[in-house]
């Protein structure tokens, strides 16, 4: 059933608290030093961590007092001052080294039993990586797109999908980060040369799907036991919502090259819905989170992949829902907090607790 943005401000009635002290942590590029021979799109996911300046404005709006805490190891340097001085950490850090980079703030967090906004750990880790994402989603009945992971060069050979075309997508990233122009074959050796390539520049499992001609969708999700779909938004590009055999690629994402369409009035949107939070919940995710979806021709929905940490930004699928449908940029962040404050029974103004 499609669920409208009043009603899930109707389900949020639990008092919380008026003021806070609202940790930010964060990466920058100036966060970690890269060497040249790096892909050059390697700083992709850190275009999106400007997001926390429209963050910070809106808690900021909303009377909230504001701690810029930065990077993992910033956290790391002055844990004592942060458990000291905060209510609850909003992060939106990415990480850069290992699988399970988007869970090693959480994971600090969880240590010092410090709350803070969206999934734990567990769920990040696991959520990055998309072959196993797509291994749960199907066993749990979710569609998705036919789907192999090659490890290794040597495992190029064994990769033979039963149709065309494909695309080679990175294991553990997001932002399109690895997808080029040239991401899509549309036969055996195209294929092995895109396989190759990221192999050999990115150094981690390369997934391999097939590629669904049609539609692109996100489903942003606010909330937690239970959550409920924002809205599903349609992507464009070049004003086209039927992109066909088109995707985004890092450099689109780089430069904000596609756009929005909001509300979408189509019959497979309560489909596209029911199997978002069917993953979120799956997943144990908490307070925000958006699924990303394929839309065949006929109208059938293919799990892409989910984002537990999604850009809250401005020009995202959130703000997009927030602004069409009148509640605003602020209410919507509000929200994402507010979720989070009454999960972990959060009450009082530098006296942090957590009761996850």
């Amino acid at each position: 059933m499609h669920t409208t943005v009043s009603h899930i401000q109707e389900k949020m009635f639990a008092q919380v608290p008026a003021s806070l002290t609202v940790g930010l942590t964060y990466d920058t590029r100036n966060d970690f030093k890269f060497s040249s021979p790096e892909p050059e799109d390697w700083d992709v996911e850190f275009e999106v961590s400007t997001a926390i300046d429209d963050i910070a404005h809106a808690l900021e709006d909303l009377g909230h007092t504001i701690m810029l805490i930065g990077s993992g190891r910033k956290l790391l340097d002055d844990i004592r001052v942060v458990e000291d001085s905060v209510d609850i950490i909003f992060n939106i850090a990415e990480g850069y080294y290992g699988r399970g980079r988007e869970a090693q703030i959480p994971s600090i967090l969880e240590l010092a039993r410090i709350p803070y906004v969206g999934s734990d750990s567990y769920t990040l880790a696991i959520a990055l990586n998309k072959w196993h994402t797509k291994v749960l989603a199907k066993q749990y009945g979710i569609r998705t797109p036919e789907f192999r992971v090659v490890n290794n060069f040597d495992e190029i050979k064994n990769c033979k999908p039963r149709k065309y075309p494909v695309i080679a997508k990175l294991c553990y990233e997001g932002s399109s980060k690895g997808i080029r122009d040239d991401s899509v074959a549309y036969d055996r050796t195209h294929m092995q040369r895109t396989i190759e390539y990221l192999l050999r520049a990115y150094k981690q499992p390369v997934l391999v799907e097939n590629f669904i001609l049609g539609r692109e969708v996100d489903i942003p999700i606010i909330g937690t036991y239970p959550p409920n779909a924002f809205g599903v938004v349609g992507l464009t590009l070049n004003e086209d919502l039927v992109l066909k055999n088109r995707f985004l690629t890092s450099d689109i994402v780089r430069h904000d090259g596609y756009g929005f369409r909001y509300p979408l009035r189509d019959q497979f949107v309560s489909k596209a819905e029911e199997s978002a939070l069917k993953l979120y919940n799956l997943l144990g995710c908490k307070d925000f989170g958006r699924v990303d979806q394929r839309v065949d021709h006929e109208g059938n929905t293919y799990f892409l992949e989910i984002n537990p940490y999604p850009f809250l930004g401005k020009h995202s699928s959130f703000n997009e829902i927030a602004t069409k449908s009148g509640i605003g940029y602020k209410k919507m962040i509000e929200m994402i907090l507010d979720s989070a404050l009454i999960r972990q029974s959060v009450k009082r103004t530098n006296t942090a607790q957590s009761s996850t």
